[in-house]
């Protein structure tokens, strides 16, 4: 007892008292409305995954429906008292919370890489008001999870390499491992760490980090069956091979968020502005009396932040032309989001000047709080919340819900559908067959024009159409039908 004590308070002397407060911000900021979206399908696969009975049912569920293996989901089925407690609010505080952890986590390593408590101060901040950080500290998926075991391996792999100290390996090797079965991009670190500690050059540290690798890999062959099924069954189709236009994309998802896309105008500040204090956080800003000089000769810290940045995204990158795995920088790629924090803090700090930096940061911050402001004031996910309210509010005994959305219409079961049984069909054949039963349809798409609706309209009269819209555009169309 007295060990974890003395453990504690060594970390509690590393965090000044500013940091602090930006952790308590940040659990302000990453829960101020995070009711308001909808669950959408990707968080409804979550509860579906969460909610089987026993592991072997999880594990089957989670191989079928994902692409991911399964640490965040059994550790959110804990969080979730077994699976029983499936309230949209306390799942998604799962994400809030590594959320939370992880602006602690890059201010400890960003004072570890840079030695400065002025740089780890400015990228803990730049996490906190982070639209992109935002985003996915209100979703319950894997991202925050996946960010905070990326740092905590980073800073506790950088310990392991300038220290003597054996909890360090074991604590990087932790993390590394479990990241590796939290997601696949974690293989990625590993030629990292390697090219890493031939460049520093940390000869005495290869050796036992080989015999690491050697470990992760035979625990890691345990899963590789289920990972080969899950590549079998192609569900990442629907991404487009990557462009040359890749780096801006990641850029400026870093930079304004994950919906830049739709504020393009807007998001083009201050992901130039980022962009240039990212490259100039990697190199040597001289300012000699006539003329400014940014040279790249770097040091081991330069060297740790680009190398875990660049080989996961370069890889990334490379690996999508085989088989397509990004999306334009958003979503997964978020294990290196605080690499990017880190330079770009660098970037600011090298321009010496306090006025300059005042300003440039707070550009930064003003954008940035635009994007969260969008995130809580508009609905971006589909109103799922909204359409099972309206077929629960008018349902009857003997209606029936049928859906072509990506999860059948089980989506809506999450809410409710009041008197109504959901039916489906992948036959178009049997849409009749299915629905004739009942006296009236309520159909649900997230697409117009569709032959399902086209069988429906031939024998049934349309009684409302209504569309139901977020601010970024998607759709949930639900039209009655009754039975001529």
């Amino acid at each position: 007892m007295k060990t974890f004590s003395a453990s504690t308070k060594n970390y509690l002397k590393k965090i000044p008292v500013t940091a602090c407060l930006l952790i308590l911000l940040s659990g302000v900021l990453f829960t101020l409305r995070i009711h308001q979206e909808s669950i959408w399908n990707d968080e409804w696969f979550t509860v579906n995954n969460i909610s089987q009975q026993g592991l072997k049912a999880v594990i089957k569920e989670i191989v079928f429906t994902e692409n991911t293996p399964p640490a965040y989901f059994l550790l959110l089925k804990g969080w979730a008292l077994g699976g029983y407690l499936t309230n949209i609010v306390w799942l998604r505080l799962f994400s809030v919370l590594f959320a939370v952890l992880s602006v602690w986590g890059i201010y400890l390593l960003a004072e570890s890489v840079t030695e400065s408590k002025v740089t780890a101060l400015i990228a803990s901040f730049l996490s906190v008001v982070s639209p992109y950080v935002l985003w996915y500290a209100q979703e319950m998926r894997n991202g925050t999870f996946a960010m905070f075991l990326a740092i905590f391996m980073m800073y506790y792999f950088r310990k392991y390499c300038y220290t003597d100290k054996k909890k360090y390996f074991y604590l990087s090797l932790f993390f590394q491992l479990t990241g590796l079965f939290t997601h696949y991009y974690f293989i990625f670190f590993i030629p990292a760490q390697i090219i890493y500690l031939y460049l520093a050059p940390l000869k005495a540290k290869r050796k036992k980090w080989w015999a690491a690798i050697f470990v992760m890999i035979f625990l890691f062959v345990l899963w590789v069956p289920f990972l080969w099924e899950q590549v079998s069954m192609n569900r990442s189709g629907w991404l487009p091979k990557p462009s040359l236009y890749f780096p801006i994309r990641v850029i400026a998802s870093f930079s304004a968020g994950y919906f830049f896309p739709f504020k393009e105008r807007f998001a083009i500040v201050p992901a130039v502005i980022c962009a240039l204090l990212f490259i100039i956080g990697l190199g040597y800003l001289v300012f000699d009396k006539k003329r400014i000089i940014l040279s790249f000769n770097y040091r081991s810290g330069k060297i740790f932040i680009l190398v875990f940045f660049i080989v996961p995204v370069l890889l990334a990158f490379c690996v999508s032309f085989i088989k397509p795995i990004v999306f334009g920088g958003r979503r997964y790629l978020i294990i290196v989001l605080p690499l990017f924090f880190i330079a770009v803090s660098q970037g600011l700090i090298s321009l010496k000047s306090k006025k300059i930096i005042s300003l440039f940061l707070s550009i930064i911050t003003f954008f940035n709080i635009l994007f969260m402001i969008d995130i809580y004031a508009n609905h971006q996910k589909r109103r799922w919340d909204k359409a099972s309210f309206l077929i629960k509010k008018y349902a009857v005994s003997g209606d029936c819900v049928f859906s072509t959305d990506y999860t059948d219409g089980k989506i809506l079961s999450y809410y409710g559908i009041g008197k109504a049984e959901l039916v489906h069909t992948k036959d178009i054949m049997l849409v009749k067959k299915t629905v004739r039963p009942y006296k009236r349809v309520w159909y649900i798409s997230t697409t117009t024009n569709l032959p399902q609706q086209s069988v429906l309209a031939s024998f049934m009269q349309e009684v409302f159409a209504k569309q139901i819209q977020t601010s970024i555009g998607d759709c949930v169309w639900i039209t009655l039908y009754k039975n001529n």
